[in-house]
């Protein structure tokens, strides 16, 4: 009666190994995929990322701003006419006055509102470079969640591989009578137990490759290679220094800084406002 029942284990545990082998036999080719290389992928998000184009976008036209508030409006040119008798020849009346006229404001207002504008654009501009940076950062995470990911499976396969031999050896075993039954059973059941898991890691790898297809503006399902492992790079900057360039060159504390100056020429143009204009005609 064990015996029977041994052998519908057996069984039972055969069919599942021939089952999960043949979905992980298509997954096999991850391993001869193209490289990914993470250098590469940075400049195509930062060339097509949606939200990065826009907001250089926005950058540009604050910049063609500043020549625009600089400048001068445009002269006024007018045309009147008159219907006063000329001395000469009554019957004829028609008289034409032709005017120019420039409106000049104060002086220092133009200069005002061209730094005000030139504020404003180079905030933009510390907005661009934070998403750049937002960009990066975010590629940079998916990228080696990806990479975790094809490792994962890369290993699973390698230890799958080991388990099949594993099970061969035992069944040589068992049929030359060197071995047990429940060895053969044993190690099926843990190939099975393993091949469980496959489905797991491969959602995995996808949920990483729709991440990173998305920052990269692609299809979600689009195919990819395969990633690199990172580099090892020793930290040599001391915190000191780290702690400076944090305060120096991060966006969003430049972006603050020229908020605080533009506030204060607003302030000084909203003062100048008061004060006349010229008309030159």
């Amino acid at each position: 009666m064990k015996r029977n029942r041994r052998r519908q284990y057996l069984t039972i545990a055969s069919v599942l190994v021939m089952c999960f082998s043949s979905g992980l036999s298509g997954a096999q080719d991850t391993v001869s995929r193209s490289k990914l290389v993470l250098p590469d992928l940075i400049q195509e998000a930062l060339a097509r990322n949606p939200e990065l184009v826009a907001a250089r976008k926005q950058w540009a036209a604050a910049t063609n701003r500043i020549a625009q508030v600089r400048s001068l409006d445009d002269p006024i040119l007018s045309l009147q006419m008159w219907n006063v008798p000329q001395p000469f020849n009554v019957a004829r009346t028609e008289n034409h006055i032709f005017g120019l006229s420039q409106n000049l404001p104060f002086p220092g207002k133009l200069a005002l509102k061209g730094d005000v504008a030139s504020r404003s654009a180079e905030m933009t501009e510390q907005s661009v470079r934070a998403k750049e940076r937002e960009l990066v950062t975010r590629l940079k995470q998916a990228y080696y969640d990806l990479f975790l990911a094809q490792k994962a499976v890369q290993i699973h396969h390698e230890q799958v591989e080991l388990l099949r031999q594993f099970v061969e050896i035992t069944n040589s075993k068992f049929r030359t009578g060197k071995g047990s039954q429940a060895d053969v059973l044993k190690a099926q059941v843990e190939l099975s137990l393993l091949l469980q898991h496959y489905p797991v890691l491969e959602q995995r790898c996808k949920t990483a490759e729709a991440m990173l297809n998305t920052l990269l503006d692609r299809g979600p399902a689009s195919p990819l290679g395969m990633a690199e492992e990172p580099a090892q790079l020793p930290l040599e900057e001391s915190v000191d220094h780290l702690h400076h360039l944090a305060l120096n060159d991060r966006p969003e504390l430049k972006a603050a800084e020229l908020d605080v100056q533009r506030s204060k020429q607003s302030r000084t143009l909203a003062q100048r406002q008061y004060y006349p204009d010229f008309n030159v005609a």
